[in-house]
């Protein structure tokens, strides 16, 4: 099956058909994705991508449909990459007033998750999936997806952990079990509801104008890379990138990139997402 399959009318329908009734009759089996490597802006490196079938990316692409309105509900305003509506420059365009001089902000922890999409394990991903979504044949469902292996060069391998990138589905799955760090930064330096604790919120603009406790440092994310606004000393922002560190190896099983996390001085300048 390829695309000029589908410029024949009568294709269409059957492919339809056919796709309907494997999904009703739970038969439907997806095949290993096509691994292929692409370039990564600014470095000799390559990105690995897992491009699945045709018919792959219509159920991966119908599943995102039903699970991406649930998450949505869920997922915080700093959380933008892969989400509808959003893009990089929701990131980059509060650092205009965060970097004036006087915002308070001095030190700017840029963090990377090392190789994140290929490291999600698939037990902990669907259990996140299912503290939303009961149907065990919708998990069942994606369990086959993260488990169908990959085709490289000839050769079928199996995936025993990540979501390839290049799967219509990957980006929510991987903002779904990364939402995990985004709920730890939200408990612990989160901006607390005024309408919910309005006594928090009091004391929690009292440590900000002072600029104690590591107050109120904002953060914004981008699928798995993200870039942490620090009001105090730096001392401080170590503490906040090596409590998150803690976090992600323990909780999430995913390791910090120490090459590209770094602490910087708003003056030095940084790179937030190119």
């Amino acid at each position: 099956m390829d695309k000029d399959d589908f410029e024949n009318e009568k294709f269409k329908p059957q492919f339809i058909e056919t796709l309907q009734a494997e999904l009703k009759n739970r038969t439907f089996n997806p095949l290993p994705v096509r691994r292929v490597e692409i370039p990564k802006p600014g470095t000799n490196k390559k990105r690995p991508l897992g491009l699945p079938t045709v018919k792959d990316r219509c159920v991966q692409t119908l599943l995102r449909m039903l699970m991406e309105p649930i998450w949505e509900a869920d997922f915080y305003s700093f959380s933008n990459g892969f989400r509808p509506g959003r893009c990089p420059m929701e990131c980059v365009q509060p650092w205009s007033t965060l970097c004036n001089t006087t915002s308070g902000s001095r030190w700017v922890i840029e963090g990377d998750r090392k190789a994140c999409f290929d490291r999600i394990p698939h037990d902990k991903v669907v259990a996140e999936v299912a503290r939303r979504i009961a149907d065990p044949h919708i998990l069942k469902l994606i369990r086959s997806f993260l488990q169908s292996g990959r085709m490289d060069h000839g050769q079928v391998a199996a995936s025993d952990e990540g979501t390839p990138q290049g799967g219509r589905v990957s980006p929510l799955l991987a903002n779904i079990y990364v939402h995990g760090f985004d709920e730890w930064y939200y408990e612990h330096y989160g901006m607390p509801d005024v309408r919910t604790d309005a006594a928090k919120r009091s004391a929690w603009q009292h440590a900000r104008r002072k600029g104690k406790n590591k107050a109120a440092p904002p953060m914004f994310r981008y699928a798995d890379d993200w870039i942490i606004a620090i009001r105090g000393t730096r001392a401080q922002a170590q503490d906040i990138k090596e409590e998150g560190k803690g976090f992600l190896q323990e909780a999430l099983g995913l390791e910090l990139s120490e090459e590209k996390t770094v602490i910087t001085h708003i003056i030095d300048g940084f790179d937030c997402l190119g």
